[in-house]
Formats: structure tokens, sequence, C-alpha cells
């Protein structure tokens, strides 16, 4: 997944001095750009993933075009999927490139993604909370697709949800 995965075993947040600093790698920068497209016709747990070469973001396909929050009286509409694909492309970018762990890829990628949410002037918090609806993360979300080229990474540490995974994916 990663964007609506929460990963409380990782402390902290990855800096945004060490966000630049992956940001500036060559190898990151290189695979950070190889997407070439979005794909929204699966289920996918913890809404989003990515294809094992990195050149396709998968989205839920439950997610819908335009996410919205209210916040201090005031109400916000966004497009939620270039945020999604900036978090994708920049988790597949450093586990491929730095041979990082997901959950501090994950973060790393979190960081990025909450960059691009602040500059858009978008609010952190419930920007997050208006995915909690669409994140299949429980035993009891029914998975009828999902595709057969998904890096599996981000899911290697929940084994029941991986063997559900794997019952349906085409």
């Amino acid at each position: 997944m990663s964007t609506g995965h929460n990963h409380a075993e990782v402390a902290g947040n990855h800096s945004a001095i060490l966000v630049t600093r992956l940001e500036k790698d060559p190898e990151v920068r290189r695979l950070l750009h190889r997407y070439e497209r979005l794909d929204d016709t699966y289920d996918l747990p913890y809404l989003a993933g990515y294809s094992k070469d990195g050149k396709i973001i998968y989205i839920d396909r439950h997610l819908p075009e335009q996410l919205s929050y209210h916040h201090d009286g005031k109400f916000r509409e966004y497009r939620p999927r270039p945020f999604i694909i900036d978090h994708e492309s920049f988790e597949k970018a450093v586990i491929d490139a730095l041979g990082w762990k997901y959950a501090h890829a994950h973060q790393a990628a979190t960081g990025y993604e909450r960059r691009a949410v602040l500059k858009a002037g978008l609010i952190w918090q419930p920007y997050q909370e208006a995915y909690r609806p669409y994140v299949k993360a429980d035993e009891h979300e029914k998975l009828k697709r999902v595709p057969a080229d998904l890096d599996l990474t981000p899911y290697l540490d929940d084994p029941r949800l991986l063997a559900r995974m794997k019952k349906v994916m085409h």
C-alpha cells in the first residue's frame, strides 16, 4: 500500500531533510519517474499499491475521484489520486533504489506525500481521516480482485491478509 496504511510500530516520522536527501538520490529520482499508468479497477487493501516493476500504480476501485473534509468550519474538496501516486511512486523507488525495508520506505513516502498535501493548502490530519472509509485492512472486507503483478512487499507482515489476497489475484 500503502497510502492508508498506518505503521504504528515504526516510531516517529522521517524528517523533511531526509525526504529531500532521498529525493536528490540519482537512483531514487530515476525510479521515481518510471510510473506509466494508474489502474483503479481492483480491490487494494490499504487503499493503494504498485506493480512489481513500479510502472503501474493501483488505487482501490472504491476510492472516489474527489474527497473532502470539514475542519474548523471550512469545507475542503480535493482530488486524492495525485497524492497517492506521489506516495506509492516514492515508496517503491526508495525500496528498489536503496534496499530499504517497507516500513521505513512507507514513512519516507508519507513525508513526501505530506509535503505535497501541505503545498496544496490542505491540512494533514483531516486529509488522512478522509481516506479512512476506503481502507480495506479489516478481516471483514471482501476482496474480489487483486492485480496479479501487485508487489506484495507491503503485505508480508500480515499473513492472513496476504493469503486472502492471493486467492483473488487476477
